[in-house]
């Protein structure tokens, strides 16, 4: 079949395919991706250059979709046994960027996380530290023609697994609502739950926004519903979260995520704080909307990041908050795509606009950003004093050891 393909129809092959040989290697994806770079190339096509690439490299053509979907991955022909995305997170992360089965592949991000931190932190006096729960949860927002907005949850338990029950007891555990990251699956941002869950948070993770081009208002909508559906619930006896969440919440996100988390802010009174990373300018504008956003703030930069430029987005978003507890964290030699785990496509991107760039390491990178995100998280959501100093004693030592730079303060 491959071979048929490949001879009968190389006048539709995918412009980025040189050769015409229905296969498109790294070096003819990079080759594209850095036309697009340069304005010769369109963007949606840049994309599916590189997901084919990564996917298996042969493809074929469909007449009965538009470009460019109509370059198909060739596996899809008949399901053949290629095992691209089966059950890895890498390969829901696809899926979900073509608009293609979202939703699919709940067990892998149900599956990921669950033990942390399980049968620790019991003795009198320490912090529980719990195990981890997920659940599958479709939201529906009448007020936009019923749209549908299914979204992974985490939370703590006593007992890791899906759709296992919340924690027993009464203690009440902080909302955090992520935004991902522009073709950027949700699965690879792990390390925000399996870092706060096992603190006492509950994680919310919409699954949408996967489009090639991605509408950043519904995001925004999406991400603010989702928190205050959340906290409503928690008033509803029988719900899931039946007095169990406190009153407050916070938006996370990274890139288009971090600038749709802004948009949130004016969509929802249940906002309380905003934590972003490398967040991206969006349309409609996430500066507009962080001008009306007077709760604390945290946004982190890439010192390195030419997806984002901190000038162009992170610094104008800083300045345009109009409260007083703010912080803007420079990682130094930081990059964007370092903010989430392995994706591939992010990657590609930033070293067309960085070819020679040397980043700091994405295992380094991240692990600064838990150190600083989970003290301030616990200073501004649970009013911990001592997660106060933490932060800042942290923040200053990062700072004097050159591995961040900041501006800000909290009174």
């Amino acid at each position: 079949m491959y071979a048929e393909l490949k001879q009968n129809n190389t006048d539709l092959s995918h412009p980025a395919d040189t050769n015409e040989d229905w296969r498109l290697v790294l070096g003819e994806a990079i080759a594209y991706l850095t036309g697009w770079q340069e304005g010769s190339n369109p963007i949606a096509y840049a994309i599916r250059s590189a997901y084919i690439w990564q996917n298996g490299e042969q493809y074929y053509f469909d007449v009965t979709q538009a470009p460019p979907l109509c370059w198909m991955l060739y596996e899809n022909i008949e399901g053949e046994g290629e095992d691209e995305g089966e059950g890895e997170g890498q390969g829901e992360g696809e899926g979900e960027g073509e608009s293609e089965g979202q939703g699919e592949g709940e067990g892998e991000g149900e599956g990921e996380g669950e033990g942390e931190g399980e049968g620790e932190g019991e003795g009198e006096g320490e912090p529980m530290i719990y195990s981890i729960g997920t659940r599958r949860v479709t939201f529906t927002d009448p007020s936009r023609g019923n749209r549908e907005i299914p979204t992974q949850i985490y939370y703590p338990s006593d007992t890791a697994g899906t759709d296992v029950p919340l924690a027993s007891g009464i203690a009440t555990f902080p909302l955090l609502v992520f935004g991902h990251g522009f073709q950027i699956s949700y699965t690879f941002y792990d390390y925000i739950f399996e870092t706060m869950i096992p603190k006492g948070y509950v994680v919310a993770y919409p699954d949408t926004g996967n489009e090639l081009f991605p509408d950043h208002e519904h995001f925004g909508r999406d991400m603010a519903f989702v928190a205050d559906i959340l906290l409503a619930s928690r008033e509803a006896p029988g719900s899931f979260f039946f007095g169990r969440l406190p009153d407050v919440c916070a938006v996370m996100g990274h890139s288009m995520g971090g600038g749709a988390a802004l948009l949130a802010t004016s969509y929802s009174s249940n906002i309380t704080a905003a934590l972003l990373l490398a967040a991206a300018e969006t349309n409609p504008s996430a500066v507009g909307a962080a001008a009306g956003f007077g709760g604390p703030a945290l946004i982190f930069s890439g010192g390195k990041d030419r997806v984002t430029p901190p000038a162009d987005h992170q610094i104008p978003m800083y300045n345009a908050l109009p409260g007083t507890c703010k912080y803007r964290i420079t990682v130094t030699d930081g990059s964007h795509c370092q903010f989430s785990e392995n994706s591939t496509i992010c990657n590609i991107g930033e070293r067309t606009v960085c070819l020679f760039c040397s980043f700091l390491n994405g295992e380094t990178h991240r692990e600064l950003v838990k150190e600083l995100t989970a003290p301030w998280l616990d200073w501004q959501l649970k009013g911990s004093a001592i997660a106060g100093q933490a932060y800042l004693s942290a923040l200053a030592e990062e700072t004097a050891a050159g591995r961040t730079s900041y501006q800000g303060q909290c009174p």
